[in-house]
């Protein structure tokens, strides 16, 4: 029992990394099909990236390892995962003069994604966690807002201007919220929800109830004046 409350956290990680791996074999694979199961699966990473560090903090299994592990596995499901399903989506092989714009902003989205993605999580993990706050926007939310981009925007420009802005706020100096108690409930909420509405995507593509969650969790993006008056009161450890 021991071996296993140590190792459980490390576990949930690893499988967060191998969903992942599934959603990038299914992007390749090509198909709407393929993609709402990748979309999936990226969600269900999500899930896992939350229970592993509930699990930690429980058992008390908090380690240097742990946290490199978790930025690897990151790296897989909430960067070059969502990075390849808008390249899937999106990128159109006709070479029109069109779509030689259109694609660009695919590539120049792609590689936004991913590279800012990395370098967000690999900062992270050579550093300090507060326990109270993100400082930068974390790459799980924009993971998440990637994929109802993906099935709601049709305009690849739309669709670059909304990453640029992420894949920036990843790397500004602002704090963003933890989920914690009844946060975290939320978390999972509308992660279940966006698997749940995905399901039934093939036959309602104007699922309102996707552009809802999309629409309702960028109200995440107001955290920060939360925690901006929680610091001025000193409610909150300033430590990055």
């Amino acid at each position: 029992m021991r071996y296993i409350k140590s190792h459980l956290a490390d576990f949930l990680t690893v499988c967060n990394g191998l969903a992942g791996f599934l959603a990038l074999m299914y992007i390749l694979d090509g198909g709407l099909a393929n993609f709402i199961i990748a979309a999936q699966l990226i969600l269900i990473g999500m899930l896992l990236d939350g229970l592993d560090g509930i699990t930690a903090r429980a058992f008390k299994t908090q380690h240097a390892f742990g946290r490199k592990l978790d930025a690897i596995c990151d790296v897989v499901t909430f960067c070059f995962a969502p990075g390849f399903l808008l390249y899937g989506r999106y990128y159109n092989p006709d070479h029109t003069s069109i779509q030689l714009v259109d694609n660009a902003f695919v590539v120049a989205s792609v590689l936004l994604i991913c590279g800012l993605g990395t370098l967000r999580l690999a900062r992270s993990s050579n550093g300090n966690r507060s326990q109270g706050h993100f400082n930068g926007l974390p790459t799980s939310y924009v993971a998440y807002l990637s994929i109802g981009i993906t099935f709601t925007v049709s305009e690849p420009m739309y669709m670059f201007l909304v990453v640029a802005f992420l894949s920036i706020l990843m790397h500004l100096e602002i704090r963003f919220l933890k989920p914690r108690g009844l946060l975290t409930f939320v978390f999972f909420l509308f992660v279940v929800a966006m698997i749940w509405t995905l399901t039934n995507w093939d036959s309602n593509p104007n699922n309102y109830l996707l552009r809802f969650l999309l629409l309702s969790s960028g109200l995440y993006l107001l955290s920060p004046l939360l925690i901006g008056r929680h610091v001025n009161g000193d409610n909150v450890s300033t430590h990055v």
